[in-house]
């Protein structure tokens, strides 16, 4: 089995699973999003991105991705090639959500649509959680 990827898994419900994941000898792969979203996304071929806290298990591979940037997420699912997909990612704040309204749609509609078109376009057959 390749490894799986979870996404938001700087968030609570991600990491949490992330650290799971990984203890169970799951090869894990956790997307962040960028610092401040202007970061860009590392390529596999770079440095790995450093545990972003003590909290999370060292032995998860970090990759920032911004997922509202189709592009950067078609590639990068294309060159990760998950066999799972835990999508984690989001924007969770109810109260935060009628104040924002624009960033919460792009967060949970726009970047989900991004996910799985990557998806389907790298002709994965992963299974998305």
């Amino acid at each position: 089995m390749s490894g799986v990827l979870v996404t938001g898994a700087r968030g609570f419900a991600g990491g949490c699973l992330a650290n799971l994941l990984v203890k169970s000898g799951v090869a894990v792969t956790g997307w962040m999003r960028p610092a401040g979203g202007l970061t860009p996304v590392m390529s596999l071929g770079s440095d790995p991105v450093p545990a972003p806290d003590p909290f999370f298990d060292p032995r998860i591979q970090w990759q920032e991705v911004d997922l509202l940037d189709r592009d950067v997420v078609a590639r990068t699912l294309a060159d990760l090639s998950p066999s799972a997909v835990y999508h984690c990612a989001g924007a969770a704040h109810v109260g935060q959500s009628f104040t924002t309204v624009r960033d919460t749609l792009a967060a949970n509609v726009l970047g989900t649509h991004h996910l799985l078109d990557g998806l389907r376009a790298a002709h994965l057959g992963a299974r998305v959680l």
